[in-house]
């Protein structure tokens, strides 16, 4: 993995984790999708 996308998923805010996971690896479960939205 990309050492950017790597210490973005470690330090950004959750709508920023949100979507890398979603739009950029496209590797979110539905718990997790759901964990990251409710924090936005």
């Amino acid at each position: 993995m990309n050492k950017a996308i790597e210490f973005l998923l470690d330090n950004a805010c959750s709508s920023i984790k949100y979507r890398i996971k979603k739009e950029i690896l496209n590797d979110i479960d539905s718990y997790e999708e759901e964990k990251l939205s409710t924090t936005i």
